[in-house]
């Protein structure tokens, strides 16, 4: 071992440089990885599996847009291959969401990127 002193920070740092081989810097990795792991997981704490059924929490949502939507078949114009969309808009026009369409042969409701980001 060989002891080093550096300036750093204004200030002197005394460290001692050792040597470490790739092979045992791997099996003390190994070894640190698996205690932590069986720390973890040697907790006394039993896990949360089950809730009362009072105590589950409630939701209230709001309105479901979608659902006075107009939906409308129509096709993506971004490349040539035509894939069939569904676009839901409300009433004064504006595009509230925009889906693939499952019965189109050419996507089959999937969607690319392009596709996705039509809407913005």
């Amino acid at each position: 071992m060989q002891l080093f002193t550096r300036t750093f920070l204004d200030k002197e740092v005394r460290f001692v440089k050792q040597k470490i081989s790739r092979r045992d810097f791997l099996k003390y990795l190994g070894i640190g990885t698996a205690g932590a792991a069986l720390l973890n997981g040697a907790t006394s704490m039993p896990a949360l599996a089950s809730t009362a059924e009072d105590s589950l929490p409630t939701f209230v949502l709001g309105e479901f847009k979608l659902a006075k939507a107009k939906e409308t078949p129509s096709v993506c114009a971004f490349c040539g291959c035509g894939c069939g969309l569904i676009v839901y808009s409300n009433e004064e026009g504006r595009i509230l969401n925009i889906e693939g369409d499952p019965d189109n042969p050419n996507n089959e409701g999937s969607m690319c990127c392009k596709g996705i980001a039509l809407g913005d």
